[in-house]
């Protein structure tokens, strides 16, 4: 489909008149906002490679450009998003590495497909669709957000909006493909769609899709999940389920870079997020996120301080076990506060 002609196409396009374009010494000393608009799409179809070169180019022109070039289907989730000014100089590369640099500042979601490889015969994915989701915050990793899609799918119909997100990516066919992968590149790309994925199942709030998803994530790549994790932390007031499921998540899979972000979800003004993060932190076991959690027994917040004395008698942290017993040999705790055989001191009963 891509390897059968052997043209190469070059598509330049100017957005906004220039009278001369200045060499790399002065154009650097021009202000971003003076910088003329420009893009060049430049496609090698006979290696299916492909060169970017943009200077504060819309999103909108980008995409529009580059899809009459290479059949993939590229769109974005609002009308804002296709305004982003994209400043890139990508060099000739396979089209998927492309768009991947293309995008990097940008959540994606990437669909496959499986065509047959000509020379082999095999079975081999494809580059579908893209689908840009939202802008990464600053400073955020570059991690991709793929959807894998198994190729019966290709032959639905579309589905229909309000289905679940279960329903649209078929995550049982996924979850079935992660247990009994056929090759490690498969089971990486299907780990990946499932990541990228936890975003929009807490913007759809779908609630059970997303404990599902997690709890493969949690058993196939918790490492993996570390990172998407903190980020799903800052969702917004209103999703403060998936922020308290992700902060319990972050404790059970996490390191020490889950630390400060689950120090932040403590703080959270939102009580099950509070307990939540309470709890991951407890179970880290990192000396920091178990001193912010001991920090609230220097003030007077009663109940605060009994969530978690219950919380860190809970954890199975042998730290958190020895700082209640100091707690309670202090007098600042009572024994019979915390659950029964989860300090050294007797309680009495």
């Amino acid at each position: 489909m891509l390897l059968h002609a052997y043209r190469v196409f070059y598509l330049a396009a100017v957005l906004c008149a220039a009278t001369a374009v200045p060499n790399a010494a002065s154009q650097s000393e021009i202000p971003s906002s003076k910088k003329p608009v420009s893009l060049s799409v430049h496609y090698e179809r006979s290696t299916d490679r492909i060169a970017v070169n943009a200077s504060r180019a819309p999103l909108a022109k980008v995409f529009e450009l580059v899809g009459k070039q290479v059949p993939i289907a590229i769109e974005a989730a609002d009308e804002e998003l296709l305004q982003s000014e994209i400043s890139t100089d990508i060099p000739l590369q396979p089209v998927e590495e492309a768009l991947r640099a293309l995008l990097s500042d940008f959540n994606t979601l990437l669909f496959y497909t499986e065509v047959t490889d000509p020379n082999t015969q095999t079975a081999v994915p494809m580059l579908a669709a893209i689908k840009v989701v939202s802008k990464k915050p600053e400073g955020a990793g570059s991690s991709g957000l793929t959807v894998w899609r198994a190729p019966e799918e290709q032959t639905h119909s579309d589905p229909k909006p309000n289905d679940s997100i279960a329903t649209k990516y078929d995550l049982a066919k996924l979850f079935q493909a992660l247990k009994q992968p056929s090759s490690e590149k498969e089971k990486q790309r299907i780990i990946e769609s499932l990541i990228g994925l936890l975003p929009e199942t807490a913007a759809e709030r779908d609630h059970q899709a997303f404990a599902d998803i997690l709890t493969n994530l949690k058993e196939h790549a918790p490492d993996q999940a570390v990172v998407p994790l903190v980020g799903l932390l800052r969702q917004t007031e209103e999703n403060r389920v998936f922020r308290a499921m992700a902060a319990m998540a972050l404790g059970e899979v996490g390191n020490d870079y889950a630390v400060e972000p689950l120090i932040g979800a403590f703080h959270d003004s939102d009580p099950l997020v509070q307990a939540n993060a309470a709890m991951g932190l407890a179970r880290l076991r990192n000396e920091r996120g178990l001193q912010t959690l001991l920090n609230v027994f220097n003030g007077d917040n009663q109940s605060l301080q009994q969530s978690v004395a219950t919380t860190l008698a809970v954890s199975g942290n042998p730290q958190a076990r020895q700082a209640l017993n100091k707690l309670i040999a202090a007098g600042k705790l009572a024994a019979e506060t915390v659950p029964p055989d989860t300090t050294d001191v007797p309680t009495g009963k």
